[in-house]
C-alpha cells in the first residue's frame, strides 16, 4: 500500500468528524450506543456530536484482515443539522486504521428547535 495525497479538499467539518470517531473508536474498543452530546472542535470550527460506533463484521480489505465499525449519528454547526452514516476500518494485526469514512447529510436549520425546559 503506497500512501496518496487527498484526491480532493477536506471540508474542516469532516476532518473533525474524522477525529471524533478515532477517538470514540479508541476510547470505547468494544464499541458504543447511543452517547451524550459532545463538543468537537478543530480548525477553528465547531461540531456538536452524538455518534453510534459498533463492530460490524471481520472482513479482507486490499488483502488485510480488519474489523469494520458501522457509525451513524447526528451533528450541529451553528444553526445547520446534518446526519452521520459511515464506516471506519482498522486492520487486526497492526491495529491502525485503515479507512474511515463518514458522510454529513444536510437536514436542515435546527435554529427553530424547542426551547429546553
Amino acid at each position: 500500500m503506497t500512501w496518496r495525497p487527498p484526491e480532493r479538499d477536506i471540508h474542516p467539518y469532516e476532518k473533525i468528524l474524522s477525529l471524533a470517531i478515532r477517538d470514540a473508536i479508541l476510547s470505547a474498543p468494544a464499541g458504543n450506543g447511543p452517547g451524550a452530546w459532545r463538543e468537537v472542535s478543530a480548525e477553528g470550527e465547531t461540531l456538536n456530536l452524538i455518534l453510534r460506533i459498533a463492530p460490524r463484521e471481520q472482513r479482507s480489505f486490499k488483502g488485510r484482515a480488519v474489523l469494520a465499525y458501522a457509525i451513524a449519528g447526528d451533528a450541529v454547526a451553528a444553526t445547520k443539522g446534518y446526519r452521520c452514516e459511515g464506516e471506519a476500518l482498522i486492520d487486526l494485526k497492526t491495529r491502525a486504521f485503515l479507512s474511515v469514512e463518514c458522510q454529513l447529510v444536510p437536514v436542515g436549520d435546527v435554529s427553530r428547535a424547542a426551547p429546553a425546559y
